[in-house]
């Protein structure tokens, strides 16, 4: 049986030997070569060899060349192997990410988040580990559980999917046999909260909380929860909106974009989170009369509806609700700028608007995310149902 071939993109063991070499003017000077074969991609194996006036500068010259050969077939990024940091694979992670956001494939919000969860809860962490070292299940699983633990269960799952694509890359490198994220256990909440709309009387005392705040005043909180329960539409698409799109004759407004930070590039509007969120609304006559007056007293009428307080451009959504967080006081201390959202939903769901309707207004595909996050549950039967069980009356 013959020996096996060296594995993909190797080489075997190098060699030196000490060769003679005659200069121009005839004169002969002893030199060392350094030889060893590598396996190319295509699978065939060559010769390569480098000299040096040493036979240890020859051997760091040839393993020069072996780098330089690997990475010209695996691409500027070089190959993963066992002995990789995972640190250097998380920055391959991100390249392929901005890649997929220059495309359109995947949201600059989405960058975004994957970025911050690399700085603080996966690099600190695992970023000096090796990828033979990381790639253990046990290691992997204790340390999303501790993200889960100690900040949220929403950033443990961010966490889980960073770390998923990172030991992605391994696998297709060869690093690893398997990512071990798919054995990991399945990141769980508890029973949901159920979905809560502010009531009249919760409005009403809302905006007179706000009202009574300076802070609040100055950094338009008042109109801005306003305009998110006239509409229904996500923090991030109502700060998107700017003058133009306001539709006056049909009461209506355009929505077709949102607010997210690009790191490096600051806020910028993108497109909507699906298709779905591209839509153009039809808003309360109460709200476009506050539009209008907002319209009358505005310098830029072609910047957003609801500007920055000190330098008129867009608002990060981010900072929007942790001014809220700050605005609510204990009595508000469940509130946050979904549950204006859910106000919307609630009021539609009351009159009698049908599920697929208010999907469609909220700007959401699949009608069972609206059912199970934003209507509240029907606890009274129907009285056709109460009329149905009359028939299970015993028989005497």
């Amino acid at each position: 049986m013959g020996r096996p071939p060296l594995p993909l993109l190797t080489a075997g063991e190098i060699n030196t030997t000490k060769v003679q070499r005659r200069k121009r003017d005839g004169s002969v000077v002893e030199s060392w070569e350094a030889t060893c074969k590598f396996r190319d991609k295509d699978g065939k194996t060559r010769p390569l060899k480098r000299t040096g006036s040493t036979a240890n500068k020859a051997k760091m010259r040839l393993r020069e060349a072996i780098r330089d050969r690997r990475e010209a077939s695996t691409g500027s990024r070089g190959e993963i192997t066992a002995q990789t940091r995972v640190s250097r694979v998380a920055e391959m992670f991100i390249e392929d990410v901005k890649a997929e956001v220059k495309t359109g494939a995947k949201s600059p919000g989405t960058l975004y988040s994957y970025q911050s969860v690399l700085k603080n809860h996966v690099e600190l962490q695992l970023g000096e580990l090796r990828v033979g070292e990381a790639g253990q299940v046990w290691l992997l699983d204790d340390h999303i559980k501790l993200v889960r633990d100690e900040v949220s269960l929403s950033t443990a799952k961010t966490t889980r999917s960073v770390l998923s694509g990172i030991m992605h890359l391994c696998v297709m490198h060869g690093a690893l046999d398997r990512n071990p994220i798919r054995d990991c256990s399945r990141l769980k909440g508890g029973r949901p909260k159920k979905p809560r709309g502010l009531n009249e009387e919760e409005r009403a005392a809302w905006r007179a909380h706000l009202l009574a705040d300076e802070d609040a005043v100055a950094k338009d909180l008042p109109d801005l929860t306003d305009g998110q329960m006239a509409t229904g539409v996500r923090i991030g698409e109502l700060l998107a909106v700017q003058w133009p799109e306001v539709d006056w004759d049909n009461s209506e407004i355009a929505i077709n974009w949102t607010v997210c930070r690009v790191i490096g590039d600051g806020l910028r509007r993108k497109s909507t989170k699906s298709l779905y969120g591209e839509r153009r609304l039809g808003v309360p006559q109460w709200y476009m009369r506050q539009l209008r007056a907002r319209y009358e007293r505005t310098l830029d009428r072609k910047g957003p509806i609801y500007p920055h307080p000190t330098n008129g451009g867009l608002r990060d959504p981010s900072y929007v609700c942790r001014e809220i967080r700050r605005a609510r006081g204990k009595k508000f201390e469940w509130l946050t700028s979904h549950n204006f959202r859910k106000t919307a939903s609630k009021a539609m769901d009351e009159a009698g608007v049908s599920v697929r309707e208010i999907g469609a207004h909220l700007g959401q595909g699949d009608m069972r995310v609206t059912e199970k996050h934003y209507l509240e549950p029907k606890v009274v039967s129907s009285p056709a149902a109460v009329k149905a069980l009359e028939s299970l009356a015993p028989v005497e």
